[in-house]
């Protein structure tokens, strides 16, 4: 949670990030290790991308925090709420 925090605030007003991002990545990124995402700036880029792709970022973070770890689960919630 520390590196999204010092990641947040290296960046400019146009690049803020939506709350709900700052979420699932944590989880993705900082909890589960995820491979798809080797860093937390690269979660976030994504995030950014699906955000204004029409993605459902607040049900994707909220399904994100239930799946827990668990990796159908995590991929449930990308076909759900994501860009799938």
């Amino acid at each position: 949670m520390l590196l999204l925090a010092l990641l947040l605030g290296c960046v400019s007003e146009a690049d803020a990030v939506d709350p709900s991002c700052v979420d699932a990545c944590d989880e993705l990124v900082g909890t589960c290790g995820v491979e798809a995402f080797p860093d937390a700036a690269s979660c976030l880029d994504g995030c950014r991308y699906a955000i204004q792709e029409g993605a459902d970022l607040p049900s994707y973070a909220s399904c994100v925090d239930l799946a827990g770890c668990d990796p159908f689960a995590l991929v449930a919630c990308e076909h759900d709420f994501g860009l799938d």
